[in-house]
């Protein structure tokens, strides 16, 4: 019980600074646009690269902010059948969900961290004028995938949560 604590508690930080690196994404994503469409108007003050920019600080957002959803259960979820079911088919159905969770994050995650030593070691880097490279994003991705399999893996080990018991 104090591993789980223990580990939950860890997890649960790395998941908030991850959040507010999400936040921090969003904002700076947000004043981008703000800057970049009014510039498109005056040719002097184009930002270069500022979509490729905004895609980056999009998909980290994304990214970052999954492993934080997981441990909170704040996923989007429609419960048409699930609300409907009998108290141990909705445990059968939340351990379907997270080995499928698993099932689709463990290669991902596996997949990006391979793909992020391929970026920084070949010098990848993004088309366009500043010619951003390519790993940062795909390392954020990573992160993010890493977090909501180790999330998943606390869930299947130590139990899979109630989200109902949250509501209540």
């Amino acid at each position: 019980m104090a591993i789980r604590q223990t580990s939950d508690r860890v997890l649960a930080r790395v998941e908030n600074l991850c959040l507010w690196g999400a936040v921090i994404a969003l904002v700076l994503s947000g004043l981008l646009v703000l800057l970049a469409v009014p510039a498109r108007s005056m040719p002097s003050l184009i930002i270069p690269d500022s979509s490729q920019m905004v895609r980056f600080l999009l998909l980290t957002a994304i990214a970052l902010g999954l492993g934080q959803a997981t441990g909170t259960g704040h996923h989007i979820s429609v419960d048409l059948l699930y609300v409907n079911f009998s108290p141990r088919m909705k445990l059968w159905a939340r351990y379907l969900a997270i080995i499928a969770g698993l099932v689709f994050f463990v290669p991902l995650a596996w997949w990006y961290a391979g793909l992020t030593l391929e970026m920084f070691e070949r010098g990848r880097t993004q088309p366009g004028l500043l010619r951003l490279p390519r790993w940062p994003l795909y390392l954020m991705m990573c992160l993010g995938f890493i977090l909501v399999s180790v999330r998943l893996v606390l869930h299947l080990v130590t139990g899979a949560p109630d989200p109902e018991a949250k509501e209540h």
